[in-house]
């Protein structure tokens, strides 16, 4: 079905009548019965209610018969007009119940209470979101997740509560298996040939879903994961720029709850681009991307999985990702410019189109593990990576040989072979020979060997040679010839400037033993002694040689 947005999760119940409900019917557990509010809804033409007071009362919905509702997690919309009042959330204030056939046999997990409740939206609804198969925080011989019968609230006051009418409502309940999505973005907006945008998103779901809530300051509050594209032959597009989306933190849903994903077709086209690209190759930058911000503790990070090989444009061209997971990005058609990473897992970036102007910012790393993962950090431009525990790159294989860090800077990470070097070598048998260009330092490169692993960091640094007289006067036209002691190859051959001075870079191994010779060629005025010695080309500084030539007063026999 090309050109839809849709909710991707399952409708349970409705709650827009208290019998027949989409199969089923709605339970208190107690003598009061469960009333169906036509005012006080969030989704369809009704809620049901029910007082909330010191003795607790339950709201529930029952299918009839037992369901197999493993690995399923479900949304649940609520409303509560006594917040304030409710028993504390560690008190079980407000939790969602799962029972079986036998209301006796319950789970139940704490959703809320007085001291704790999420944002609310649209006249104080909630929706919260419970993996069913997590740990419940009270049960009684629960129900395998296979043998489900009901699914509800319940809930409790602190204190007495007088009578005065229903004060808590449930209303709509889906459910999503586990590794679905729960919203699929296809084809373009219908109302022209334009990509999809977040805005569009939201517009189409509507408040009611609960999917992709408004948010503060214009944001979005997404709370379930999200698909780009199917595999058909058809264009897929989303395009967008500026936007803001958060990710709704729940400690009940699973850790797994967070992902975004792309599926194309080699027939079709799948095109996602958040904010603009400017320039081409190396010069290219990005500007105005999406930000997204999700959970701050490692609970619920989304995890990126852009990798099909059928997707033909990915774009992050400026995005600011905070508190993530894994990001997947190992594909020729993902390209990520001028974007931010704080506080994310790891990003795989093996033939990714462009890995270029990216910070890494306290990346949530350990000892010896990798923040981006590439078997060649050719793959890495212009990059900066400020320290976390661990590596910033690791190296895998298959082994490239020959590799280039052009511009990638890394700051206050651990020394050579320390498990918070800057990059990890761990691309088997062999040597990876990495040249460095641009900016990178060779003091910021240090790096840790794995298994059958060696390196070897290579940089143009300078080499410099100058001559001067007895009256430190520069001594012009001295041939200045110059050989690695390894090899005797050539490192310089050439004559002393004006200046007295000769330079050039050198881009091999270091540090790097050498020898070298000064010799000038005079008239019968003047003439000087030839000058010879040895030095070291250093890893950072290179190599400076400054010598001072005498006059040779030995007249010539010619």
């Amino acid at each position: 079905m090309a050109n839809t947005v849709t909710d991707g999760r399952t409708i349970v119940a409705q709650a827009n009548s208290e019998t027949g409900d989409n199969g089923g019917d709605w339970d208190t557990l107690s003598s009061t019965s469960p009333t169906l509010d036509t005012d006080i809804k969030i989704e369809g033409t009704g809620s049901i209610g029910e007082q909330c007071t010191n003795s607790r009362r339950w709201l529930l919905w029952d299918a009839g018969a037992t369901q197999d509702w493993s690995n399923n997690v479900f949304s649940l919309w609520v409303n509560c007009g006594i917040v304030g009042l409710l028993a504390t959330r560690a008190n079980a204030g407000m939790s969602v119940r799962f029972t079986g056939p036998n209301d006796a046999n319950y789970m139940e997990f704490n959703v809320g209470g007085s001291d704790d409740w999420p944002l609310a939206t649209a006249g104080g609804w909630v929706q919260f979101v419970v993996d069913v198969e997590g740990t419940p925080d009270q049960s009684n011989s629960p129900p395998a997740t296979t043998a489900i019968q009901t699914v509800g609230i319940s809930f409790i006051t602190a204190s007495v509560m007088p009578k005065v009418g229903d004060n808590t409502w449930i209303d709509e309940i889906r459910r999503q298996p586990d590794g679905t999505a729960g919203i699929l973005i296809q084809g373009q907006n219908p109302t022209g040939p334009t990509d999809w945008t977040w805005p569009d998103v939201q517009s189409e779901l509507g408040q009611s879903s609960g999917a992709l809530k408004l948010g503060p300051a214009g944001s979005f509050i997404l709370n379930t994961s999200v698909q780009f594209g199917v595999n058909d032959a058809v264009t897929h597009g989303f395009t967008d720029t500026n936007s803001v989306v958060l990710l709704d933190e729940q400690t009940t849903m699973p850790t797994d709850q967070y992902s975004m994903t792309a599926l194309g077709n080699a027939g079709g086209t799948t095109r996602v681009v958040m904010g603009i690209k400017t320039g081409t190759g190396a010069d290219a930058t990005g500007a105005q991307g999406v930000t997204f911000i999700g959970s701050a503790t490692d609970a619920n990070r989304m995890a990126w999985d852009f990798n099909d090989p059928n997707l033909d444009t990915i774009g992050f061209y400026g995005c600011t990702f905070q508190h993530h997971g894994a990001f997947l990005l190992d594909d020729p058609a993902v390209s990520v410019i001028s974007s931010t990473f704080i506080d994310c897992s790891s990003a795989l970036v093996t033939d990714c189109a462009d890995f270029l102007r990216v910070l890494v910012i306290d990346a949530n790393t350990a000892d010896d593990v990798g923040f981006v993962t590439t078997n060649d950090i050719s793959d890495v431009s212009t990059c900066s990576f400020e320290f976390s525990d661990g590596h910033a790159i690791t190296l895998t294989t298959p082994n490239v040989s020959a590799q280039t860090s052009t511009s990638n800077r890394f700051t206050g990470y651990g020394a050579i072979a320390s498990t918070d070097s800057a990059i990890y070598n761990n691309s088997g048998a062999g040597l990876v020979t990495i040249s460095l260009a641009g900016t990178s330092t060779l003091g910021e490169h240090t790096y840790k060997n794995g298994a059958s692993a060696s390196t070897s960091i290579t940089a143009s640094v300078p080499v410099s040679f100058e001559a001067v007289d007895k009256a430190g006067a520069a001594i012009q036209d001295v041939l200045v010839s110059v050989y690695l002691t390894a090899d005797d190859s050539e490192v310089l051959n050439a004559v002393t400037l004006a200046s007295g001075f000769i330079t050039t870079t050198f881009s091999g191994a270091t540090p790097a033993d050498f020898y070298y010779r000064y010799r000038k060629s005079t008239g019968p005025a003047t003439r000087y002694k030839n000058l010879s010695g040895a030095g070291t080309i250093a890893s950072s500084i290179g190599s400076t040689i400054k010598r001072t030539m005498t006059v040779d007063n030995v007249a010539d026999p010619n």
